[in-house]
């Protein structure tokens, strides 16, 4: 997820509150509560002389507008449903229904998914899954090599398999320290021990080793 940026959304004059007050209904309507984090009419305080006597009165910062603080989501995997591919975020959160991304994220397979709509956040039959199926998109996405993967498969929960590059295939074993695994996993293959053409499995199954075969 990227940082959070502010938005400004220019309304009429003295529609300010009214304003405010849909946007955070539409915020709550659809659950975007972790993308949309605060809605704000601007205002400031100024002291004000009147009749001799100083008074501290909200005035509104710029013309009529309100501030609205969100966070762009960054496409992290494609996951199929159907005949759909639905592109979702490092959190599972849907963010189209199309394939525009196909060869720059990776796809995360073995789910059965039974919620996928646009703007919600995708879930599977399995929370357990769902958990291994973000762990794993977070940390390739803090590791810098999400790009590089091209398929997480988690059919089988005590045998998770990567394949990363077309040209390496990671066993994981269980979830078990599964972000662990991957950063180790990270450090191994950018290691000056592996070449950019270098093909075999790695196997991740018992936690703090990572073994190489070519």
């Amino acid at each position: 997820m990227a940082e959070a940026n502010w938005y400004v959304v220019h309304t009429y004059s003295g529609y300010e509150n009214k304003v405010k007050a849909n946007i955070e209904k539409t915020i709550e309507n659809r659950h975007l509560e972790d993308q949309i984090l605060e809605v704000r009419v601007p205002l400031q305080d100024v002291v004000e002389l009147k009749n001799g006597v100083r008074k501290t009165v909200q005035k509104k910062m710029f013309p009529p507008s309100v501030k609205v603080v969100v966070t762009e989501y960054v496409p992290a995997a494609l996951i199929t449903v159907g005949d759909k591919s639905m592109l979702v975020n490092s959190q599972l959160r849907v963010l189209a229904d199309n394939d525009e991304q196909a060869g720059l994220v990776p796809y995360v397979t073995g789910l059965n998914v039974q919620s996928c709509e646009v703007g919600g956040i995708l879930k599977s039959d399995s929370e357990e899954k769902d958990e291994i199926a973000i762990t794993a998109l977070k940390t390739f996405e803090i590791t810098g090599i999400l790009d590089e993967v091209i398929d997480i498969n988690i059919s089988d929960t005590s045998n998770i398999m990567i394949n990363y590059d077309n040209r390496i295939n990671v066993k994981c074993g269980s979830k078990l320290n599964l972000d662990r695994k991957l950063r180790l996993f990270k450090e191994s293959v950018k290691s000056s021990s592996l070449t950019e053409n270098s093909r075999g499995t790695m196997d991740l199954s018992e936690s703090g080793k990572s073994v190489y075969t070519p």
